[in-house]
């Protein structure tokens, strides 16, 4: 059964000691929650403007005023990056 009368930081530092790599597999696991949330958000953006990569990066569309495959709608972007059209 769970023992209430264990404080918080006298639990976390038994388990540091009893398992020393515990502190660098949790910053490791942050740094990398970092990253993918980071790459995560990237490509969210991209199906909002309905880019590629190489759009995004090379800035292909910046001269115009409405990029070629941009919808009226940011939600129809997304949607449309989702779907797959059945062919007729």
């Amino acid at each position: 059964m769970y023992d209430r009368s264990i404080e918080l930081g006298k639990s976390w530092k038994e388990a540091m000691l009893k398992i020393p790599l515990s502190l660098p597999i949790a910053l490791l696991s942050g740094v990398t929650l970092v990253g993918l949330t980071c790459l995560t958000l990237f490509h969210l953006k991209l199906n909002l403007y309905n880019q590629t990569t190489f759009e995004s990066a090379k800035r292909t569309f910046k001269g115009f005023e409405w990029p070629a495959f941009e919808t009226e709608s940011k939600c129809k972007n997304l949607r449309y990056s989702i779907e797959v059209p059945k062919p007729k």
